[in-house]
Order: structure tokens, then C-alpha cells, then sequence
């Protein structure tokens, strides 16, 4: 797989300013709290800029972050020697990990249902006997919402960036392309793809694992999730501790 992260490192974090990273590290540490996990150790799926992890700090010494830009790691300010370029379809670890996180829609770049059930897999070989897996999607009305709002553009150290957003139903494809005009005046692109799958495909792939799905809930709570939510929370373990 190839990262789609080549050039909007330069700017993610002004692209993504507006997101209470904090808000949602607390949300996670509920839901781990919740679950009267205390986990040694955490791996981070897609970790991107670790701007997630740097608020979990708070709560967690060891955490590991992985990444499928090098780019992405590179520009964290997080600063540890556990940073590991992979994708999350052949994760590299031969460790068990307490926690596994995957936040932000992650899991939605991965654009077939073989590479999902892939990453399931690969989640179910690191997970611990006791662990939880935890990751959060976005479903298709959080697509139809909010696609529009997401056609913008910005100015982050000298880079331009116009973002102009699109969702196709019927290949339930989520499609972002950048636009970048660098501070030397060249013009690149970026196309970032993201599968929306239906809520019940999740379950569907997740039973062809060593994984189950304890709850599930519509994000930021402890509602119970459906269809009909924007964003939701998976809550999964292995099958032997059910």
C-alpha cells in the first residue's frame, strides 16, 4: 500500500485545528476505564502525526505508534524510539499489546473488504489474551452531512491547500483531493480515498476472526450504535474472553 499522506503532512495539523484531540483521549480513557483495563502496553494503528497519542500521554507511558507515512511520524512531536512505518494489514510486532487503538476513521482507508478483514487479523495476532481492540468508522450519514463542509481551503506556513470533498453512494466512496501550492509555487495533488462500509459489514468480517465485538456505540458515549449514526465505536476482545 502506498500512503496518500505525501505532501498534507506539511499542514495537517492546521488542516485538523479544530479537533478536540483531548476531548476524544478522554473519551477513550473512559471507555478503557469502563472496561477496568489497565493496560501495560498500546499500540497506535494509522497514528498519523501522534497528535492522539500525545494527549493519552497523560494517562499511558507506553505507547507504540505506527504508521503507514513516514512522513506523518516524522513530523509528530510526540518523541519516543516506538514509532514503526507499516501497514495495518501486516503489522510487524511479535509483542502482545494490552490496548490496540485505531481512531479517526482509520480503518475507512482501507478500500476492500479482504484488506479490512486483513487488518482484523493482523489486530487478533498482537491483541493479549485480555486486551481490547478499539476503533472508531464513519458511516455513510456522517458522509451525506458532512461532505460539504469539508470543501475548504487554508494557509499553513507559507503552504495554500484547497480541499474539495465528495461522496459517491453508489461506490459508497468518500473521496478528499488537495489541492498544494508550495512555497516555491509548485502545484501538487492529493487524492485521499476512504470505503464507507454498512454498519453490519463491520460484524460480518469481524466474525470471520479470532476477534469479537463486546459493544459498540454511537461516538462520543455510551449509546448503543445502529445504522442510522454518523461515527461509532467498536469495543472488541478475543473470542476466549467472551
Amino acid at each position: 500500500m502506498k500512503s496518500p499522506y505525501i505532501r498534507t503532512h506539511l499542514f495537517y495539523r492546521h488542516l485538523m485545528r479544530m479537533i478536540d484531540y483531548k476531548g476524544w483521549a478522554d473519551y477513550l480513557h473512559d471507555i478503557i476505564c469502563h472496561y477496568e483495563l489497565k493496560p501495560k502496553a498500546i499500540l497506535e494503528l494509522a497514528a498519523g502525526d501522534c497528535t492522539m497519542s500525545e494527549h493519552l500521554q497523560r494517562y499511558y507511558s507506553k505507547i507504540y505508534l505506527s504508521d503507514l507515512s513516514k512522513n506523518m511520524l516524522k513530523s509528530a512531536k510526540v518523541s519516543n524510539d516506538r514509532k514503526v512505518v507499516c501497514e495495518m494489514c501486516a503489522l510487524p510486532y511479535n509483542s502482545r499489546f494490552d490496548l490496540v487503538i485505531a481512531a479517526f476513521d482509520s480503518l475507512n482507508y482501507l478500500l476492500t473488504e479482504n484488506e479490512l478483514l486483513l487488518a482484523f487479523r493482523e489486530v487478533s495476532q498482537v491483541l493479549s489474551p485480555v486486551g481490547i481492540f478499539t476503533f472508531d468508522v464513519s458511516l455513510e450519514n456522517n458522509s451525506i452531512k458532512n461532505a460539504k463542509h469539508l470543501s475548504r481551503k487554508g494557509k499553513s506556513n507559507g503552504i495554500k491547500y484547497k480541499q474539495t470533498s465528495s461522496y459517491d453512494s453508489k461506490s459508497r466512496i468518500h473521496e478528499n483531493t488537495f489541492e498544494i501550492k508550495l512555497k516555491n509555487g509548485v502545484v501538487l495533488s492529493e487524492v485521499h480515498k476512504q470505503k464507507i462500509y454498512r454498519f453490519d459489514k463491520y460484524f460480518e468480517l469481524l466474525d470471520e476472526t479470532d476477534l469479537q465485538i463486546i459493544d459498540c456505540f454511537d461516538f462520543f458515549s455510551f449509546e448503543s450504535a445502529s445504522e442510522t449514526c454518523e461515527r461509532v465505536q467498536f469495543i472488541v476482545t478475543g473470542r476466549s474472553k467472551c
